[in-house]
């Protein structure tokens, strides 16, 4: 049997080949894994493009439906560029003209594979999704956006999202509290984010009342 030693030029590029080969399959399993991984490299730059990458279109649409998604698009324009604090990617934005009235927000959180999403409807309605019930741990600058949104609002939509996540399941809205006979009756929830709290009381015969007030812990 003939042997043909390896020609000494050759051994460089299989070397290169072999270090490509495994680099590539390094980035694949890494993508696989962290799907929304590939949203890093547009950090610093406008979301405008990202609304039509895969996996978050289709992601995004299937969160929100087809007239939320709509209404998150348009409440982006003009947005933030995509900024990463951290491990979680965000962006705020607003309606052209219409800063603090339509408004929204999204979180990706890359490494739990999770994305959250708020909006600000008509000045007062708040509404929020998160995916698969997971929580995204708010940033301090969209903190500060939501500080400018009707805190009421705001805190119900957050408790709604924990109870998602608290039962694995569809949000439950709070139920207000009922006051038998003469009696009184209320329900307090607090927003641990935003160190607010709703207080929504009750007296028999009267309809319910709500306040919000921060907390200093």
């Amino acid at each position: 049997m003939n042997r043909r030693s390896l020609s000494p030029h050759l051994l460089p590029a299989l070397v290169v080949l072999v270090a490509f080969i495994s680099s590539s399959r390094s980035r694949e399993a890494q993508s696989q894994a962290k799907p929304l991984a590939y949203l890093l490299k547009y950090v610093g730059q406008s979301p405008y493009g990202l609304w039509k990458t895969q996996p978050l279109h289709n992601r995004l649409l299937a969160l929100l439906g087809p007239v939320e998604y709509k209404a998150f698009v348009g409440n982006l324009d003009p947005a933030t560029d995509l900024t990463q604090q951290n491990g979680v990617l965000y962006v705020t934005g607003n309606a052209p003209h219409r800063g603090t009235e339509e408004e929204a927000v999204m979180l990706v959180d890359i490494e739990k594979d999770a994305i959250e999403v708020f909006i600000l409807h008509k000045s007062t309605i708040v509404r929020g999704w998160a995916e698969n019930n997971h929580l995204v741990t708010i940033p301090k600058d969209v903190q500060e956006t939501l500080n400018r949104w009707p805190q009421e609002q705001v805190t119900q939509a957050l408790h709604h999202l924990r109870q998602g996540a608290a039962t694995g399941g569809t949000p439950i809205s709070p139920a207000a509290p009922r006051a038998s006979g003469n009696g009184y009756a209320a329900v307090i929830c607090c927003n641990g984010h935003l160190r607010t709290c709703q207080l929504t009381a009750a007296v028999a015969g009267r309809p319910s009342q709500s306040v919000v007030f921060r907390t200093t812990t």
